[in-house]
């Protein structure tokens, strides 16, 4: 009997690195199948939060005054930025 227990568990011209790399591939498709859609609709969840925080659309008069505000009372003007605004011919744009 355990000539034949023996016999049974032995393994003949037992290739390790090629069973690592089949082992390793047969995991990483199955963490790729699970995690797939998880990931995906977390990024999903995410790019929708960021999106919610920001207005639509503001008015550059506003966020000028939004960086003047602080600088009121100081007599100083803060930073100072320079916005140039072109209006280009509308090309199948949404803009």
């Amino acid at each position: 009997m355990e000539k034949h227990l023996a016999e049974a568990l032995s393994v003949h011209n037992l290739n390790l690195p090629s069973y690592n790399t089949m082992i390793c591939a047969m995991v990483q498709k199955q963490v790729k199948a699970l995690t797939t859609g998880i990931i995906a609709g977390r990024l999903q969840q995410d790019l929708e939060k960021i999106l919610s925080i920001a207005p639509k659309s503001i008015k550059l008069s506003e966020i000028v005054e939004e960086m003047r505000q602080p600088h009121e009372g100081d007599g100083s003007d803060g930073v100072v930025v320079t916005c140039t605004v072109e209006h280009f011919p509308e090309k199948d744009s949404d803009f």
